[in-house]
């Protein structure tokens, strides 16, 4: 299953869009590519928190970050087969968005059965219409049944759940969350098993933070180290959707980190 042709087709499913208008595709490509994307990236480099209800954004992480954040999530499990996430069933997605985390780790795992339970938080409300399509893929994509909860709450959050997420703790940090962040879920979910894909750390006012100083024994693998070639992988993959509506490929190894601590 590719998975830039799996996020175009929810994407298209979205905004009702037409698959085969490449008007329409050069238009869009155009506009993600010179404008959005750029900043995008600029803003994450500053330390004001980072803006998701414009559609534009919205259609540039689907179409350009989440089929590759998916992607890190996919190869990060095919390469630790002992992972207990292989076997999680009960999960608590932070900041979920159009939930390439969720989708990585179904695209990846060997032993999660036909059902999941699955509870997705995001502050950003507007991100719902786009993940419930996206959800809906995945369970008929991967013959799975998905009990999922939307929500804007961590008093939704399940107990005990594993809890996963990308680029979540980089924005708390950002926003000087981190640790009351850090608190409440505890509170919620107890002492239980997180990861979460992110950068090794953020901008402030003050200077950069690295994000495992805010967990310790956090253990933090840094996934250019591990020889996986993940920018072969991610840009063959890219290489080959038919059609790729945002190619836009990596020039070198993703700088992110797996982090992995217990509340």
């Amino acid at each position: 299953m590719n998975l830039f042709d799996f996020y175009r087709t929810a994407v298209v499913r979205w905004k009702g869009l037409e698959q085969a208008d490449w008007c329409l595709h050069a238009d869009l490509e155009g506009q993600l590519v010179s404008h959005v994307i750029p900043a995008f990236q600029a803003d994450c480099m500053d330390h004001p928190p980072l803006d998701y209800s414009n559609d534009l954004r919205k259609l540039a992480y689907g179409l350009h970050y989440a089929p590759k954040h998916a992607a890190i999530w996919r190869e990060y499990l095919r390469k630790n087969p002992k992972s207990s996430l292989h076997s999680t069933t009960r999960i608590n997605s932070i900041g979920t968005g159009p939930g390439s985390e969720v989708v990585g780790l179904l695209a990846g795992a060997s032993g999660l059965g036909g059902k999941i339970q699955l509870v997705c938080m995001d502050r950003e409300v507007s991100w719902r219409p786009l993940l419930e399509i996206v959800l809906e893929q995945a369970a008929d994509t991967f013959g799975m049944n998905i009990e999922v909860l939307l929500t804007n709450s961590p008093q939704d959050l399940m107990a005990g759940a594993t809890v996963v997420g990308s680029c979540v703790l980089s924005e708390l940090g950002r926003e000087g969350r981190i640790s009351s962040f850090r608190q409440v879920m505890k509170a919620q979910v107890g002492a239980v098993r997180a990861r979460f894909l992110d950068f090794p750390r953020y901008p402030t006012q003050n200077g950069t933070v690295f994000i495992e100083d805010h967990f310790p024994g956090c253990q933090c693998v840094k996934l250019y180290e591990m020889g996986w070639d993940l920018q072969h992988t991610i840009n063959q993959e890219m290489a080959s959707a038919s059609p790729c509506w945002c190619r836009v490929p990596l020039t070198k190894e993703p700088g992110m980190r797996m982090h992995n601590f217990r509340f």
